[in-house]
């Protein structure tokens, strides 16, 4: 048997697809409101870790940092395990051994959310553990803040999103060949 199966009991995809996808997507004002929460305390968390970090620091404190200041305002949950890097270990997608100390020079980056009674925020953020940006540092900064800035001017009703994920590439493909971290072309590179 498949996995997650059942024997003598058939699963309609065609038909339960669609009906789950539709509720991902519709939500009801309490669904929202829920969404809002989640997305409020993870900003003010996100913020409160900004302001403590510090060189001698460690990603493990930042972590809890995180973890406290959603538990302060009601949220007991994350929506997954924070991702928490400094220097090398933010290159690492889904790291989350989160126990290296933060040093002079490296940026730190924070993906992590509360969870709201089962509905979820998720938000990265990268700043400097010295608060202040190298040049180059900056430059990728802005790159990446270009390309999400141009990403959420695409997103409308009834849009596409394979179209809105392959225009976001181009953006910043355009971002990083402007700065010369990748060479060519959008179109070979793409």
């Amino acid at each position: 048997l498949p996995p997650h199966s059942v024997e003598g009991v058939a699963v309609d995809n065609s038909t339960l697809l669609p009906a789950l996808s539709n509720a991902r997507v519709i939500k009801t004002a309490d669904e929202l409101e829920l969404l809002r929460l989640a997305n409020t305390v993870s900003s003010h968390a996100h913020i409160q870790v900004i302001r403590q970090t510090k060189i001698g620091g460690w990603e493990y404190k930042s972590a809890a940092s995180f973890e406290d200041a959603c538990y302060a305002c009601g949220l007991r949950f994350q929506a997954y395990i924070p991702i928490v890097g400094a220097g090398a270990d933010s290159a690492y997608l889904h790291y989350t051994a989160n126990d290296q100390e933060l040093l002079d020079g490296q940026l730190l980056l924070i993906d992590a959310g509360a969870e709201a009674a089962g509905y979820a925020s998720d938000i990265t953020r990268t700043w400097p553990v010295n608060g202040v940006f190298s040049s180059q540092q900056l430059d990728v900064y802005n790159a990446v803040l270009a390309t999400q800035t141009a990403s959420l001017e695409m997103y409308r009703p009834g849009g596409n999103y394979t179209d809105i994920q392959h225009e976001t590439s181009r953006v910043m493909l355009r971002e990083l060949l402007a700065i010369g971290l990748v060479y060519g072309n959008v179109d070979s590179l793409f």
